[in-house]
């Protein structure tokens, strides 16, 4: 009995819980089946209503209502049921637009005021706010701006199918876009038609602007098509902005696609004659395929063709035709097109020229830029090319900035081949710059085969600024309004530099401290800053002469004063900076170098304000000897002057100056031209141009030039301008005027 109980309990514990299981069942499994639908549902209105948009169209204002065009600009249907102006209710009801579809809506409109802030709001809790101005109501200050909107993201565009084979890699690309108030990130995932998650990116996308994003994935294993989609959410707002679907055919590839990538842009020969046409097509598809390739000519009839069976995917073909030339002469436009037998259409259409028995000219090298001085005669070197298939002559042709023809020459030229000619042009009478042409006439075919423009600049060099030289002399004959204290002062020939007139002064031991000087009468002491140069010649090693430069308070022989020497003291020569202030002489500076010549050149450079000495020793060929510095303010020059002391001494080329005797400056030019200043056909200096187009010329060995020449010289070497002028002294400065 008691095992039975035992079973008994155990049969009907078990029907308890059977029959409460059945019970749940029953009760909970309906529950649960709604609340699935519920969330599905859901989840469908969120993604329609990520898919909303809405502009409004037009706004027209009434004297008391506001009527609106309401346009549907998104994907899905949408119902407007409330429409606000100024956030305040302004209508309510149900309008509903179809994609593309407009609406009209009439509202109160409120007094007072000319900007309105209207907001629309749709049945799915989408609001759009709008600022519209009714220019026809007197002024009103707007109610301020609503806040930003939050970032709000669409895809502009994206990956619809999705080609590979089963397995393969392949890639969904899209570009989101930002249609919302303020920038957020957006992540793009991609999946599969379980609503598995496949791949995922996040962009940060700033607002109203795009970001292209990609997602590599790999294609189902089996053949078939496949409906996955992709999702933008919104990490902002933690919604789903919208849901696109993707296909994924993963049974067919690709189809071919053709295109052309080289052929002959011009094929020329005589007329009737057969002309070789090359051109090679790729394939750009991801499929193999046939393809034909046509050749037509200039009244549209198909002149050739040839076909290609099959041509694997990035695989290239190259057919060569042979058509014949027009049996006129002339340039045809004629054109290769390929056709894809797989899609029934024309990938790619090149055009070509056909010419028929003509050659064909082209200036390939001329002067892009001619100088020289107005009215003057220049130069133009160009060089034609005979690019054609046949020999022939081309006229060359100039033509001024006034349409006129100003010169011409005729060139036979082979073909192939190419030739130069020179042409002399006159140069505008006016300073200025100007365009001219070039031009190639076929004299086969009549016709212009190429025009080249090219500049002329009519250049001059502006007067030279003087005003920093005060005196200059070569000593040919005495200068005016200069007087001696002391000695025997003379013009003698043959005994100056080069052999030409100077200046010899014999000391008598009759001015100032014994010395004898010859003066500039002209009154010094309105100038803070004395600069000169003068060549020192007849100096003998050991003679013991004091020669150079006196600086005097005074014109007589009672005047202080400062030398500026140079004395030849036993093998050496001594440049020496002393001064008699009226009752001592003291030397202020004294350097010491070796005797090498008979003629030297020395530069002083004095300021009156600091009492500062700067002086330079040169060699005859102007190589720096020696420098020497002093100051002192002992005495206050008023007067320049040569000395001499002990002896006789020749004095040539003298420049007293403000500005440096030992530089010729030359401004106004373009930076790198080059600067050449010429005595007869020697060159005295040269020079390139810096920065700030200007070139400082050395003249130390040649302070003065007669008849001197300047040749200014662009980049390339070539002469932008020759100029002659009749003297150029160390100190002037030049402008090249455009």
């Amino acid at each position: 009995m008691r095992g039975q109980s035992e079973v008994v309990a155990a049969l009907l514990m078990t029907a308890i819980v059977l029959v409460g299981f059945a019970i749940v069942w029953v009760y909970l499994y309906p529950r649960y089946l709604e609340w699935e639908q519920q969330a599905s549902n859901t989840a469908l209105e969120s993604r329609l209503a990520a898919s909303e948009w809405l502009v409004i169209g037009n706004t027209v204002f009434g004297s008391d209502r506001l009527d609106l065009t309401l346009v549907n600009t998104g994907g899905v249907e949408l119902k407007v049921r409330a429409v606000y102006v100024n956030e305040s209710l302004a209508w309510q009801g149900s309008l509903s637009l179809a994609p593309g579809g407009k609406g009209e809506v009439s509202a109160p409109l409120p007094r007072g005021g000319r900007v309105f802030w209207i907001k629309v709001c749709t049945a799915r809790g989408n609001c759009w706010t709008f600022l519209e101005v009714n220019l026809t109501a007197p002024a009103a200050p707007p109610p301020p701006p609503p806040s930003p909107a939050p970032p709000f993201f669409q895809f502009a565009s994206y990956d619809s199918v999705v080609y590979g084979q089963p397995g393969s890699q392949a890639s969904f690309n899209a570009e989101v876009e930002n249609r919302g108030g303020t920038g957020g990130y957006a992540v793009v995932g991609l999946y599969d038609e379980t609503s598995r998650l496949i791949a995922s990116r996040t962009v940060y996308v700033p607002a109203g602007t795009r970001a292209p994003v990609a997602l590599s994935f790999s294609m189902p294993a089996s053949p078939g098509v496949y409906t996955w989609h992709a999702q933008l959410n919104n990490s902002y707002t933690g919604e789903v902005d919208q849901v696109v679907l993707v296909t994924l055919d993963v049974t067919h590839a690709p189809p071919p696609a053709f295109k052309i990538t080289d052929y002959n842009s011009t094929v020329s020969g005589a007329p009737g004659t057969s002309l070789k046409f090359v051109v090679s097509v790729i394939n750009t598809g991801g499929s193999s395929g046939s393809l034909t390739v046509e050749v037509y000519n200039h009244t549209g009839g198909l002149a050739a063709s040839a076909s290609v069976d099959s041509l694997q995917p990035g695989a290239t073909a190259r057919l060569q035709f042979l058509v014949t030339a027009p049996q006129q002469p002339g340039n045809y436009t004629w054109s290769v097109r390929v056709y894809n037998n797989y899609t029934d259409a024309y990938d790619d259409e090149k055009n070509f020229f056909v010419i028929a028995a003509s050659p064909l000219f082209a200036v390939t090298a001329y002067n892009s830029t001619v100088y020289g001085l107005p009215g003057s005669s220049a130069n133009l070197v160009v060089e034609v090319t005979n690019t054609g298939n046949l020999d022939g002559s081309c006229v060359v042709e100039v033509y001024n900035h006034q349409g006129s023809l100003v010169a011409s020459s005729s060139i036979h030229i082979p073909a192939g081949s190419s030739e130069r000619l020179a042409l002399t042009v006159a140069l505008p009478g006016s300073k200025g710059t100007y365009s001219w042409s070039i031009k190639a006439l076929n004299s086969y075919t009549g016709k212009y085969d190429d025009v080249k423009n090219f500049t002329v600049m009519t250049l001059d060099l502006s007067p030279p600024d003087t005003s920093a030289v005060l005196f200059y002399s070569l000593f040919e004959a005495l200068p005016s309004g200069w007087g001696s204290i002391g000695g025997a002062w003379s013009i003698v020939g043959g005994v100056g530099w080069e052999g030409s007139n100077a200046l010899r002064g014999v000391d008598n031991n009759r001015g100032p401290r014994s010395t004898s000087v010859y003066y500039w009468s002209n009154n010094i002491d309105g100038f803070s800053t004395i600069k000169a140069l003068v060549k020192l010649g007849g100096v003998s090693q050991g003679d013991n002469i004091a020669r150079g430069f006196a600086l005097l308070d005074r014109s007589n022989r009672n005047a202080r004063f400062y030398r500026v020497i140079i004395q030849p003291i036993g093998a050496n020569i001594q440049l020496s900076v002393i001064v008699w202030d009226g009752r001592n002489t003291r030397t202020l500076g004294t350097v010491t170098v070796s005797y090498s010549t008979s003629w030297y050149i020395l530069y002083l450079e004095y300021t009156r304000g600091s009492g500062s000495f700067y002086a330079v020793l040169y060699g005859e060929n102007s190589a720096q000897l020696a420098t020497l510095q002093a100051s002192d303010t002992s005495v206050d020059p008023r007067y320049f002057g040569l000395l001499v002391d002990g002896g006789a001494a020749v004095f040539d080329d003298l420049v007293v100056a403000t500005g440096d005797p030992r530089y010729v400056t030359v401004s106004g030019l373009t930076p790198g031209w080059v600067v050449e200043l010429w005595r007869g056909s020697t060159l005295v200096a040269s020079g390139a141009a810096d920065a700030s187009g200007t070139v400082r010329l050395s003249v130390t060995r040649y302070p003065i030039i007669q008849s001197a020449m300047l040749v200014i010289k662009d980049q390339q070497g070539a002469v932008v301008i020759r100029k002659t002028l009749d003297v150029v002294v160390g100190g002037y400065t030049y402008y090249l005027d455009p």
